[in-house]
């Protein structure tokens, strides 16, 4: 299907027709995550439970390090 048309624009904003038969409702849409929004935060999640993870062993196995070594070299 083709073809052309024009328009005119009366009311831009608050001042249209829509506007005014909606009054008091919202006219904007509850934003919806897709699926892919889903999975990508379950990604995000398990990603930062291991960085966590590691950080902790890191500092544990630092410590260890510095219980360990420091002393024998005095």
């Amino acid at each position: 299907m083709e073809g052309q048309g024009k328009a005119v624009v009366c009311a831009v904003g608050n001042n249209t027709l829509l506007t005014r038969l909606r009054e008091g409702e919202s006219l904007y849409m509850p934003e919806t995550s897709t699926h892919l929004e889903e999975k990508l935060k379950i990604t995000a999640k398990q990603i930062e439970k291991f960085a966590i993870l590691m950080m902790i062993i890191s500092i544990i196995t630092h410590i260890i390090y510095l219980i360990v070594y420091i002393p024998s070299n005095d």
